[in-house]
């Protein structure tokens, strides 16, 4: 007997089996119909209402209708009797006759599958129900129709064929079923033995499937830290690089190009800015910037004229935190807009009391500082570090070659750099003037006023040597108490005569206030 799932597809089958029968059957009427135009009316009526039938059926397959057995033996029952009924009002065309029993015997199978053909009172059963129909049919045209003896003979032996047909067929359907038992039995035996070494093997590969997860786990940390340890080991090379060069020269422009070059290789980065605010009475680091940015960063030049103002690095130092592009993913950060960073890091740190930087880094990359922030963080301390080193260098140096009160340079770097004048002017036949000037009648000053106001004479023509100095490309010194120095190459005497007359026009006009007095 065949469980419920098979047996529902049987009928399915069937169901789909017996439109095919009908669509075979219908050809054959068009043409029988055709070349007969004698055949009963009735016939057709009968055949239609059977091909309905028929499609009931298949319609009522695609659902779970045929999970209940009684609805499906009715249904065939109702086929039976109306193929029977067809195949006594087709007597007068044995080929119809013919036909039409095969199509009983083929729905008389389909009504077997639904029973227990192994067991006597099933197969009984399925007998009586196939043969019902039969006897009923042909009971009715005997009675009611008045069949002669010769046709109620032939029927009645066709009833025992039919019989013993399907006696014969169970038989031979309950012995393959019985075979077939024993095969699944043993199948079954071999499925089971075969069932636990698949189980067995599912097992090994569950946990081959484990430790295969578990070396990719594995080998992706191992990757993840061999990346980790490049990319410290370049880190490193990168800080050993840019801190030789730092302490290899003092030259903090000269550094902060190095470095910015040596950042801009090792980290890709698409921006790097460092700038620099001094109030150190050394002018020349006074306010220092350098950038360098790539084409993809999309930054331009007033873009960048930004980044190094004063206002930027003020306002980043006056923050006094490290400013992420992360943090502000709602604002677009007016330094960078307009272009296309999409990671920034600016760092803000204090060099001395004087003195302080902000470092800027950006990228085109999202995320690009995730994994670097925290080096990029010490790269701009030991940056930091070094810087003051160089600033405490050049405002030593300054305090050895200049002097204090004016912030000109003094009589010793003077007598220094002669021999340079000698060697690059003098030597060479290249025009050099000297402009030598004092300050007329300065003893009484500092007599009749004091040192005090004398200083202040003094650090303002300082200033005015420094300033004709600078405008001319000169070489300013104070060479003595009130003596000053101002060296100028590449001019001829004239032009040099035009500008120490203007020098000294500004200075003996300048007037000087102490108490109600006005001194020039």
């Amino acid at each position: 007997m065949l469980n419920e799932e098979e047996l529902l597809i049987v009928k399915r089958r069937s169901s789909l089996f017996n439109m095919i029968l009908v669509a075979g059957l219908c050809i054959y009427h068009l043409m029988f119909y055709t070349f007969n135009e004698d055949v009963a009316k009735i016939n057709i009526y009968f055949f239609l209402s059977l091909t309905l039938l028929f499609m009931l059926e298949f319609m009522l397959g695609k659902y779970d209708f045929f999970k209940s057995d009684f609805l499906y033996i009715i249904i065939k029952m109702v086929e039976l009797t109306m193929t029977m009924i067809i195949v006594f009002n087709a007597r007068n065309f044995i080929i119809n006759s013919i036909i039409y029993v095969i199509l009983y015997c083929l729905i008389a199978l389909q009504l077997f599958v639904t029973y227990d053909v192994t067991e006597i009172y099933s197969k009984i059963e399925a007998i009586f129900l196939s043969s019902l129909p039969m006897l009923g049919v042909t009971l009715f045209e005997i009675i009611f129709n008045g069949i002669n003896n010769f046709y109620v003979f032939v029927f009645i032996a066709f009833i025992i064929i039919i019989e013993f047909c399907e006696y014969v067929s169970l038989d031979i359907y309950a012995e393959v079923l019985d075979k077939l038992y024993v095969k699944i039995n043993s199948l079954n035996g071999i499925a089971s033995v075969n069932r636990e070494e698949n189980n067995s093997m599912k097992v090994t590969q569950a946990k081959l499937l484990q430790t295969n997860e578990q070396l990719s786990i594995q080998r992706f940390k191992l990757q993840e830290a061999n990346e980790q340890i490049t990319r410290n080991s370049e880190e490193t090379q990168l800080q050993n690089y840019i801190m030789k060069n730092f302490t290899s020269s003092l030259d903090i422009d000269k550094m902060l190009e190095i470095t910015i070059d040596a950042i801009m290789d090792g980290l890709k980065c698409d921006l790097v800015s460092i700038g620099i605010i001094s109030n150190e009475p050394n002018e020349d680091v006074n306010f220092i910037k350098h950038s360098e940015y790539t084409k993809e960063s999309g930054i331009n030049e007033e873009l960048i004229k930004g980044i190094e103002s004063r206002r930027f690095i003020k306002e980043c130092h006056n923050h006094n935190i490290v400013i992420e592009i992360a943090n502000y993913a709602n604002v677009k950060y007016e330094y960078i807009s307009g272009s296309t960073i999409k990671s920034l890091i600016v760092i803000p740190a204090t060099i001395n009391e004087n003195a302080y930087c902000v470092y800027t880094f950006g990228s085109c990359k999202k995320d690009f500082f995730e994994k670097n922030k925290d080096f990029i963080q010490n790269l701009s301390n030991q940056i930091t570090l070094a810087i003051s080193n160089s600033l405490l260098y050049m405002k030593m140096r300054t305090m050895a070659i200049k002097d204090p009160l004016t912030g000109i340079y003094n009589r010793r770097h003077f007598n220094v750099m002669s021999d340079t004048f000698k060697k690059n002017y003098i030597d060479k036949n290249r025009n050099i003037s000297v402009v030598l000037f004092d300050i007329d009648k300065f003893k009484n000053i500092n007599d009749t006023y004091g040192h005090v106001f004398g200083d202040e004479v003094i650090s303002f023509c300082g200033k005015i040597a420094n300033k004709y100095a600078k405008i001319y490309d000169g070489f300013p010194v104070r060479y003595g108490g009130e003596e000053f120095v101002i060296v100028y190459t590449d001019k001829d005497s004239d032009k040099v005569r035009e500008i120490c007359e203007e020098m000294h026009n500004e200075i003996k006009t300048k007037r000087f206030e102490y108490g109600k007095k006005n001194i020039y």
